[in-house]
């Protein structure tokens, strides 16, 4: 799994990936890029953000927005291949 992550977003997992979920910054990170995705980041985010939250929602968002591409091009690659059978 950790290859796998490496694959798709350019670094390998220290630890397992699931265990990060229970980190207080990813919590975070994730609640503010939902809310933000839902025009509701003025409620969330302000000048009193710690930056390393913000940079938290960046990588989070960049890695999420990684892994959607790559499920996108092999869904592709699938619907050529069975296009070609």
């Amino acid at each position: 799994m950790k290859a796998a992550i490496e694959d798709y977003v350019g670094h390998r997992p220290e630890t397992c990936p699931w265990r990060a979920m229970y980190d207080p910054l990813v919590v975070a990170a994730i609640s503010i890029a939902t809310m933000s995705a839902k025009g509701m980041a003025s409620g969330v985010i302000d000048e009193d953000t710690p930056a390393v939250w913000l940079d938290a929602v960046h990588h989070y968002t960049t890695s999420r927005d990684a892994v959607a591409g790559q499920d996108r091009a092999d869904a592709h690659k699938k619907r050529m291949r069975d296009a070609k059978r």
